[in-house]
């Protein structure tokens, strides 16, 4: 598709692709922080989480910065 398209669009092409593979996964799920045994009231949310395991999150940019890959 390209870059230049809203993040949504990639979003749902994605969890179209996963779809037709035939992987389990949950879309735009909140995901708890925990902070030294307590869980922090936050909006922490998992773009796509695959089969329990991989976590994805898109990004419609055209360069990657350190701050994304510390996401």
């Amino acid at each position: 598709m390209g870059p230049g398209l809203l993040e949504s669009i990639y979003d749902k092409s994605f969890k179209r692709k996963i779809e037709k593979r035939g992987f389990e996964f949950q879309s735009q799920m909140y995901a708890p922080v925990i902070y030294k045994g307590l869980q922090l009231d936050t909006e922490l949310r998992l773009d796509f989480l695959i089969e329990d395991l991989i976590v994805v999150e898109l990004k419609a940019i055209d360069f990657i910065h350190p701050v994304h890959e510390a996401q």
